[in-house]
């Protein structure tokens, strides 16, 4: 599923950067250097710091269902708006990963 979600964005993204660490990517975010981040699978003490840092810099992270981020699920996807994550939700293809 991965791969569908980077044959479908990655035509339409300006961009796309991974530095391998889910805590330096939701950093850049956070900072401006991003817009948008989702990632599935990873585990709680990769993202759960990080994305404190995310919402304190005015950008929002919700779990990939589109509710409030429950660390233990091991998704998310954050962005500098609520309607930047709106647009982009419906169009991931996701799957469950097992909780923490």
């Amino acid at each position: 599923r991965m791969l569908q979600n980077n044959t479908h964005f990655v035509p339409k993204a300006r961009g796309v950067r991974a530095y391998g660490s889910a805590g330096i990517n939701l950093c850049l975010l956070a900072m401006g250097s991003a817009d948008l981040y989702f990632e599935i699978g990873f585990h709680i003490w990769d993202y759960s710091g990080p994305s404190l840092i995310v919402e304190e810099a005015g950008g929002v992270v919700l779990d990939i269902s589109g509710k409030q981020v429950d660390f233990l699920a091991r998704n998310c996807i954050a962005g500098a708006t609520k309607e930047l994550i709106e647009q982009v939700l419906p169009n991931i293809k996701t799957w469950e990963a097992e909780r923490d």
